[in-house]
């Protein structure tokens, strides 16, 4: 089933910089680089498919490493997993994920090797934040914009409502001193091109703000070797006074 198999490839999807998970909203803790997903849920993933990607995230949770890897003890032969993975990784490398553009969720991520940029357009409400178009960084082993995750104190609590889940603790813009308004909304991707050495996400979530008609965030990368890309960011906003 199409729709079964994409809620399998979703912990795939949001790995960034190949090590950790991109934090949206409460979702994670400041700074950390840990991939929301585990071997208990990735395996069952492996075996329906076959597909070497789940192989390659089993590795990366284990340590990068293949050792003591097994398949349940229903499997005629547990211990082959070991193998399994092991030839997975010396024919595809390990995960090196592609530049993806996820409008239906509402991320967007631009990734050259063990470097990324993203930005999150989609649903706030819930245990979102008030963050529409939050802007991440992935370089270098590092989460270089890293967010506060899941709040150190839940419930109507001062902290959380007015910092963590609010708008100007995030790596996007204010309008006139208000958090944006939460809702459901996926904004609107306008460009997306991971084609050559410049690569483009583009996208408006102008609903965040009832006094804004446009709120646009471009995000241009720009590789110069095969190490180091600068990444240059455009701001759009039209509507309220001070930003």
């Amino acid at each position: 089933n199409p729709k079964f198999l994409k809620m399998l490839y979703c912990t795939t999807q949001t790995v960034l910089g190949g090590y950790y998970t991109a934090q949206i909203g409460d979702s994670g803790s400041c700074g950390n680089t840990h991939l929301a997903a585990e071997i208990g849920l990735t395996l069952p993933a492996f075996m329906a498919t076959s597909d070497p990607v789940f192989a390659q995230l089993m590795y990366r949770f284990n340590g990068r490493s293949a050792k003591g890897l097994r398949y349940p003890d229903t499997y005629k032969d547990p211990s082959r997993l070991e193998k399994d993975v092991e030839k997975i990784i010396q024919t595809h490398g390990e995960l090196n994920l592609e530049s993806a553009l996820h409008s239906g969720y509402g991320l967007m991520a631009l990734r050259k090797n063990n470097r990324d940029f993203w930005m999150y357009a989609g649903s706030t409400s819930g245990h979102g934040h008030s963050d529409g178009l939050n802007l991440g960084l992935t370089a270098y082993g590092l989460n270089m914009m890293p967010e506060l995750g899941y709040p150190k104190h839940t419930g109507p609590e001062h902290n959380r409502i007015q910092w963590v889940s609010s708008t100007i603790s995030h790596n996007t813009v204010v309008v006139d001193a208000q958090a944006q308004l939460r809702s459901q909304d996926r904004g609107l991707p306008l460009h997306f091109d991971d084609a050559g050495f410049v690569r483009i996400m583009d996208a408006d979530k102008r609903k965040v703000y009832p006094q804004t008609d446009i709120y646009r965030r471009t995000v241009v990368m720009v590789d110069v070797d095969d190490t180091v890309s600068y990444g240059v960011d455009f701001f759009r906003v039209r509507g309220g006074k001070e930003h």
